[in-house]
């Protein structure tokens, strides 16, 4: 059976109609991926042509290539993070009109030689498996690099730090570009709509309370050691009230200090 759907002939731009034409073109201003041009000393991996294993975190697949090595694909936007790449992904613009003749290659993601993200090594309760009693400097150090050079992370957590190869950890997604996860904000930035706005003295002081978080989470996870017992203590301090929260360097000489002894 056919319908024919009635036409309100009292409307003006019915006769209009017909003759209009939409054309939809990618917004430069908008399309954000890096051209794979701009980093020639990187190696450069064709997307389509991984294998995606399993998930490590939520919207961080692993994959693998002929050489068996691991890597953790960060499908980017823009290139962040303190991490070294191991290479470059690549796949033709999305943004591309059709009009376009030439092959656009573009950025699509970094891959990093690892083990996993540290959320993923957590889950599945392996902490004990890696010298994890390394990560607790190491991340710390990390922040103190970032801090110097008047940024912050803003976005500390589980999921935003990877292993590398040799069991050894990194932060990545710095300035909280991608969005503030809650539960990992400190107390007192946790009304605050737009918190990577905040003064450089607040965001660092967050930066501090989220670190003293993981490294509870790290504590817990890594059984009755001496050194858990030592990061539980450091994790209160970085932890605390804004007023009395420790400095970065305070808690890495503690931490520093103690594992020798």
């Amino acid at each position: 059976m056919l319908y024919r759907q009635s036409v309100d002939t009292s409307n003006p731009f019915t006769k209009l109609a017909p003759s209009l034409r939409v054309y939809i073109r990618e917004d430069p201003l908008r399309a954000t991926y890096p051209l794979h041009l701009q980093f020639l000393s990187f190696q450069a991996i064709n997307i389509a042509k991984v294998i995606e294993e399993d998930g490590i975190a939520r919207s961080v697949p692993r994959f693998t290539q002929g050489d068996k090595i691991p890597y953790v694909l960060k499908v980017v936007k823009r290139l962040t993070g303190v991490v070294q790449p191991a290479s470059i992904a690549m796949l033709n613009n999305p943004y591309a009109t059709p009009q376009n003749e030439v092959e656009q290659l573009v950025v699509s993601g970094i891959q990093y030689y690892s083990g996993g993200s540290l959320q993923h090594v957590l889950d599945k309760q392996r902490v004990k498996e890696f010298g994890w009693e390394r990560w607790a400097i190491q991340i710390g150090n990390t922040l103190g690099v970032i801090h110097r050079a008047g940024t912050t992370h803003m976005d500390i957590k589980p999921s935003n730090v990877v292993l590398d190869y040799d069991g050894n950890v990194v932060p990545i997604d710095i300035s909280g570009i991608d969005g503030v996860t809650h539960e990992w904000r400190a107390p007192e930035t946790q009304d605050e709509i737009l918190p990577i706005e905040l003064p450089f003295q607040a965001r660092r002081l967050n930066d501090m309370w989220a670190y003293g978080k993981l490294l509870a989470e790290i504590a817990s996870n890594a059984g009755d050691s001496p050194f858990a017992g030592t990061l539980k203590w450091v994790s209160g301090h970085f932890t605390e009230y804004i007023r009395n929260r420790w400095t970065l360097s305070e808690g890495i000489f503690q931490m520093e200090k103690l594992s020798v002894d």
